[in-house]
This record gives C-alpha cells, sequence and structure tokens, in this order.
C-alpha cells in the first residue's frame, strides 16, 4: 500500500501474522484466498491515505531508512518549507548521513545540543539528524524543554529510529504534540516493537495520542490492544524482506572442564534454592567468576573446596557439641519431667546412632530406626559415628541444674534434640559436599580410572559418572544404578528416573589441552572456544570480518581481555581500551571505521564487541559476514529473545551484503543455557548428528525442572546424580 502524509490521525497501512501475530492485517483475507488457491497475486491494488504518523515496524533489512529518506524527498512536490528531523542512537548518525547522500542532493545536517539549522527553502526538503540521547541528556537548555526546540526548529516531520529503545522519560517529551506543533508527523522505526502486553501497547498508544477510549465497546484486553496496533502501525512480512542472503547457521557446542563444572554445579544449587537469579545463572554458563576476579577455574575451585572444608569443620564442631549436651543433660530432664515423649525421642535418638536406647522405648525406637540406618548413606552414618562418640564421652553431669521442672523441661529437652538433628543435618550436607567435589577434583587429575564394578579402564575420552555419594563409574554403570536406585558400593539410596548423563568428569581433548589450558584457564572454556574460532576464521579468509555479540557488560569486558591476550584485533562499541565508555559521538566513529573498512583490507580491527540487547538494532554493518553469538539471548519472554537475536543477524543481513553469512551459536551442554537454546532453535539442534541424545537431554532437564517445581520439599543433594 501507498501512504501520504496529513493532518489526519494514525493509520495501519500493513502488516504480517509471521513477524509480529499481534498484528491483524487488513489484507489478511486476501492473502488466505491467495493461500487457497496456490498461487501467488499477481497484481496488487493501491489506495491512499492521509496518515499524521505512526509506527513502521517492518523486519531487519526491510527499508525503513530508505522509506522514510522517500517521504523527505517527496516532499519537493510541496510549495512549502519542510524540515525533517531524525532522532537517531549516535551509533547510527553515519549510516544515516551516508544513507543521505544516495536520495538527496544536499545530503543532511548534524545537529548538537543545541540544536541550530540554518534557513530552509521553499521545495528543497532539509533532513536534520540529532542524537535520540538527547531525550535523556541531563543537560537543560535556557529555552526549557524538548517541545520548545522542536517548536523553534518548525519542523514538519519528526522521525525516532530505533523506537522500542527510548525510555519513559524520553517518551514523555515526545507526548502528545502542543498545538503549536501539530502539524508535525511523528513516526517511529523499529523492527523489534515492545508488544509484551497490554501495558506496552498503551504506552505506546499514549505516545501517538490514540485514545483507547474510543475503542471500548465491551473489548477485553488484548481485543482493545489489537484496535490500537491496527490504527497505528505497520509491519511488513517476511515476504516483503528486500533481501533473502543465505545464512549458514551452526552451534558450536561444548563441555564445561571438572573445575568449571564444579563451579557451576555449586551455583545451580543456589539457583534451585532461589539465591541466585536466572540471569547471573546464565552468565556463570560462559564465565565461572561473575566479577571480574584474575584467577582460573582450577583456583577457583580449590578456594572453593578449602571453604567448604572449613564448613564441614564448623558443622562437625557444632554436631559433637550439640551430641554432648543431650548426653549430658537430657537424660536428667526426663527423670525430672517424666514425660514419655522425651524419653521416646531419645530412645530413637540411641537407636539411630547405634547404642542401646533405655528400656521400654527400645523395640518401638529400634523398629523406626532400622529403616534409616539400613539405608542412610555414608555421610550419615559418620555423622551418626560422631555423635555416639561424643555421647560416650561426656558422662551425665551429677550436679543438680536447680528449679528448671516439668513443662520447662520437657520444652527444654525437645530443643536439644532439635538442635542435635540439625547440627547432623548440616554436617551430613557439609560432608556430602565435600566428597563430592574433592571427588571430581581428583578425577580429573587422573588421566585413566577402573570402574569399580565392571573393572573396565574407559579411554580418556569416554564419559566417566561421579554419583552424589562420590563414587566414580563409567556411564553403562552408573544408568544400571540409577534404575536401581542404590549405589553399589556404599549402599547409599539414589534417585531412580534421574538423567545419568549429568556431570562429565573427563573432558574428551583434555589431555592434549593440558598445556594450552594454563594460558587460558582464567578466561574458561567458553571464551577460549570463541577465540579459537575468531583465529579459525581469519585463517581461512584474512578479509573477513566478525561480530561477537554478548548480553552482560562484565562477560563483555571477560571477553575484551581475552581478545587482547590471544591477538584478536577488535573494537567494542560500548568502552574505549581503557575502561572508559564512550559518548554517542564516539560510538559513531567506532560503527563507521568497522564499516567502512575496504573489502579487500586484511588490516584494522577483525572483531565487533556490541552489547545483544543495547547496541543490536539499526546499525548497517554488511562488512562483517560472521556473527557470533556468545550464549544465548534472555530476555522477557522466548518471542522476545529471538527477536533480539534475529535482530542482531539483521546487522549483517542488509542490502549491500555480498559474502556468504555465518551464524555461529555457542553452547555449553548440560547448563540452564543448552535449555535455552533447545527451546529458542529446536530445528538447529534436530540437526545435530547426535540430536537424540540431546533431545532426550533437554527433556530429561525439562522434566526434572517440573517435578522440582512440584515438590514442596528440597530435594537433597544425596538422592541425586549430578
Amino acid at each position: 500500500m501507498q501512504a501520504c502524509e496529513g493532518e489526519r490521525e494514525p493509520l495501519l497501512l500493513g502488516a504480517s501474522r509471521e513477524f509480529l501475530p499481534a498484528l491483524q492485517p487488513p489484507h489478511a483475507a486476501q492473502q488466505a484466498l491467495v493461500e487457497a488457491v496456490k498461487c501467488r497475486a499477481v497484481a496488487r491494488v493501491q489506495r491512499a491515505f492521509e496518515v499524521r504518523g505512526g509506527v513502521l515496524a517492518d523486519q531487519v533489512g526491510s527499508g525503513k531508512t530508505a522509506v522514510t529518506l522517500a517521504l523527505v524527498v517527496s516532499d519537493r512536490n510541496s510549495h512549502q518549507a519542510s524540515r525533517t528531523l531524525v532522532l537517531a542512537p549516535g551509533r547510527l548518525l553515519q549510516q544515516w548521513q551516508h544513507e543521505a547522500w544516495k536520495f538527496l542532493d544536499r545530503g543532511m545536517q548534524v545537529l548538537d545540543e543545541d540544536l541550530r539549522v540554518a534557513p530552509v527553502e521553499p521545495g528543497e526538503p532539509q533532513l536534520l539528524v540529532a542524537p535520540v540521547e538527547l531525550l535523556s541528556s541531563k543537560r537543560r537548555l535556557e529555552e526549557d524543554s524538548f517541545a520548545t526546540r522542536l517548536r523553534r526548529l518548525q519542523l514538519s516531520r519528526l522521525v525516532v529510529d530505533e523506537f522500542h529503545e527510548l525510555s519513559d522519560g524520553a517518551l514523555a517529551q515526545l507526548r502528545p504534540p502542543s498545538p503549536a506543533t501539530a502539524p508535525m508527523a511523528l513516526w517511529g522505526l523499529t523492527g523489534t516493537p515492545a508488544l509484551e502486553g497490554f501495558g506496552s501497547v498503551a504506552r505506546l498508544a499514549q505516545v501517538f495520542a490514540v485514545e483507547l477510549g474510543v475503542f471500548r465497546r465491551q473489548l477485553d484486553a488484548a481485543a482493545l490492544a489489537q484496535k490500537a496496533l491496527d490504527y497505528l502501525a505497520r509491519a511488513q512480512g517476511a515476504g516483503c524482506r528486500l533481501t533473502s542472503h543465505p545464512v549458514h547457521e551452526e552451534l558450536v557446542t561444548l563441555h564445561h572442564t571438572p573445575a568449571e563444572r564444579a563451579l557451576y554445579a555449586q551455583h545451580a544449587a543456589e539457583a534451585r534454592k532461589g539465591r541466585l537469579a536466572a540471569p547471573e545463572l546464565l552468565q556463570l554458563c560462559s564465565h565461572f567468576h561473575l566479577t571480574e576476579k584474575d584467577t582460573d577455574a582450577e583456583a577457583e575451585s580449590a578456594q572453593l573446596l578449602r571453604a567448604r572444608q572449613d564448613a564441614k569443620a564448623t558443622a562437625k564442631e557444632w554436631l559433637a557439641l550439640a551430641a554432648a549436651k543431650v548426653a549430658q543433660q537430657v537424660p536428667r530432664m526426663i527423670k525430672a519431667a517424666e514425660s514419655e515423649v522425651l524419653a521416646e525421642q531419645y530412645a530413637q535418638l540411641l537407636a539411630e546412632v547405634g547404642t542401646a536406647p533405655h528400656a521400654e522405648h527400645a523395640q518401638l525406637a529400634g523398629a523406626r530406626a532400622a529403616g534409616a540406618r539400613q539405608n542412610a548413606g555414608r555421610h550419615e552414618r559418620e555423622a551418626d559415628a560422631l555423635i555416639l562418640e561424643a555421647m560416650r564421652v561426656e558422662e551425665a553431669s551429677e550436679e543438680s541444674q536447680g528449679a528448671s521442672q516439668g513443662a520447662e523441661v520437657f520444652g527444654d529437652g525437645l530443643e536439644l534434640l532439635e538442635d542435635l538433628k540439625q547440627a547432623k543435618e548440616a554436617f551430613r550436607q557439609r560432608s556430602c559436599e565435600v566428597a563430592f567435589l574433592s571427588a571430581m577434583l581428583d578425577a580429573a587429575e587422573n588421566q585413566s580410572f577402573r570402574c569399580p564394578i565392571c573393572l573396565n579402564e574407559p579411554e580418556p575420552t569416554e564419559r566417566a559418572i561421579l554419583a552424589a555419594c562420590a563414587h566414580l563409574f563409567c556411564l553403562q554403570c552408573a544408568s544400571t544404578l540409577a534404575r536401581r536406585g542404590e549405589c553399589a558400593l556404599c549402599r547409599q539410596t539414589l534417585r531412580k528416573g534421574e538423567a545419568a548423563e549429568v556431570v562429565r568428569v573427563r573432558e574428551p581433548g583434555a589431555v592434549e589441552e593440558q598445556l594450552e589450558r594454563k594460558r587460558w584457564g582464567r578466561f574458561g572454556s567458553k571464551i577460549f572456544q570463541v577465540v579459537r574460532k575468531l583465529h579459525k576464521i581469519e585463517e581461512q579468509d584474512p578479509r573477513a570480518r566478525a561480530i561477537v555479540f554478548v548480553q552482560w557488560a562484565a562477560l563483555r569486558r571477560k571477553l575484551a581481555a581475552a581478545f587482547t591476550e590471544f591477538q584478536v584485533p577488535f573494537v567494542c562499541l560500548e568502552e574505549a581500551a581503557d575502561g572508559r565508555a564512550l559518548n554517542f559521538w564516539e560510538r559513531d566513529d567506532v560503527v563507521g571505521s568497522f564499516q567502512n573498512a575496504p573489502e579487500d583490507s586484511t588490516q584494522g580491527p577483525k572483531v565487533l564487541l556490541l552489547s545483544l540487547q543495547d547496541a543490536a538494532s539499526g546499525t548497517n554493518l554488511t562488512r562483517a559476514n560472521h556473527v557470533l553469538f556468545v550464549h544465548p539471548m534472555l530476555a522477557k519472554t522466548s518471542r522476545l529473545s529471538v527477536a533480539y537475536e534475529q535482530q542482531a543477524l539483521g546487522r549483517c543481513l542488509r542490502l549491500g551484503q555480498t559474502r556468504p553469512v555465518y551464524l555461529w551459536r555457542f553452547v555449553t551442554l548440560g547448563t540452564a543455557e543448552e535449555d535455552l537454546s533447545y527451546r529458542h532453535q529446536q530445528e538447529l539442534w534436530r540437526g545435530l548428528s547426535d540430536a537424540p541424545r540431546h533431545r532426550r537431554a533437554a527433556s530429561a532437564s525439562a522434566e526434572a525442572a517440573a517435578r522440582e517445581r512440584e515438590s514442596e520439599s528440597d530435594v537433597d543433594l544425596d538422592d541425586l546424580f549430578w
């Protein structure tokens, strides 16, 4: 459809179910008819509408910039002075300037905060561009508000590029136009409109002065939001894209080293208990430490082991003290209070630790404790031994304890027994953690081991499974034990049905990479794989350029340090080499220097390090033909995550791209990001040669998560294969 601007209200021009399911196209009936007869439309009916602006939400690479410039060129037919202001992110200023020279004889003028411009001549359109950051700038001019500056410019059109990036404060300066600026058409350009819910649509409608009350005819929120979108938004579908450049997409899967896995397992346990947020856990899939700490995973895991050993020692002291108090005071309290309940619980405790309980409570306590002792893990038996030792050493004091009697004595006795139970549980948990971590790190040091069940010696490249009781088995024997639900060595109970391939103790190739790992150890396996892929790209094509997308600033800094360490020429859009934040003019220079590199050049920065969320939209980066996603994108919804990734890939898939485009997705197996990546890219996962195994792992992980959410009690570490 064709549109021309006027002083009327915003209007929907077109839409696509493929890109924005929330937008219903007015030509849906026509499209359905075309699909029904299995043919393509050979003619189109054009109808002109007069509109006052709206949201142009075409897909990435569909030419939103060209459409805007075409509107500016159309002003030549007007006999009045015409002036268009484009507010674009600082990183896109040079890109707008480059595109303007293709359409306008005089190009465009870049404005600063003062917004001073030359007079405009009738019949000659004038294009002005200013950083959109001016809307949120803390500096205030003498002329007060942003609206005052707009009135002084006497604009006929205001265009905001990457409209979805505007903050609430910036949007407040755009809504709604005053009577003095009413003739101005307001346009928003975005390939990723915010459509998370009714609130986001209402926020959009308020900017364009669309009164949602006019649609209130007993409509629910979804229908009301749909009406608003139909009124003010347009989006071309996938069939309207200006480029169909092929993309070679590939998953780069990797495993944690044993030390990294030990650290990740600790963080995953904290996440299950609600102590760690999902974004932090996802970052730990890519690197074992969130801070700028300069240490490797082996040193970090050794420090973790020492911390757990200290925690175990503290728990042991608590257990010994609690057992001594029980042995010293509870028997006397039983006599003083003459409580059957207290006597019964004390007898049960004695039966659990393996000593004969007193008198008539022996049979009852022994029956209750028999099953628990038979299925107890070795760490629980160790705790019972410590309790028994402390109780034997501590003889009951013959001194009188004074006036405490009756109900008060009964309460004190129960409190002592409860304290002993808590101390025992704490010691068991700390012992389990120390034993498991020690066994994992020891297994990593040994290049070979003998399975204690089948007595075979698996190759270093084969999997080895470490049970929660810290016993190491080959994969086949571990699977058998998981089905039986019991460890063959210590008889500890193991939960049936758990996935056996959760921990990979020995990484294939770890022996060959041992020397190399000393160099990249502090950066971690994921960053090392990214660096190795970039080196391989340069070896195959010295003229190639790559964009590395990462979501979080801490991980971006670690990548920058690794690129410097391993001599990967790169530039970063967010920070300078000295860590100083770049302003929008400097960001524009960074993008320009990278994009304008000659096609046959082998010099200069080969990598552009970008933020996956903040810097992935709008920029034309066709000089690069390799895109690397260090990790899957995490957003509020899966649709939004995929949209961000598509937006990032679209930086290379634009008019002017002449090289094959390669997309590399890095995923650490056995972690939260494998599950996230599988949900976003199922078709890609099915293309792997070992896809059935990955699908089973992802499915088992999802089922385990569902079972854990349904369970009201915490899952004990001794009940799991890690």
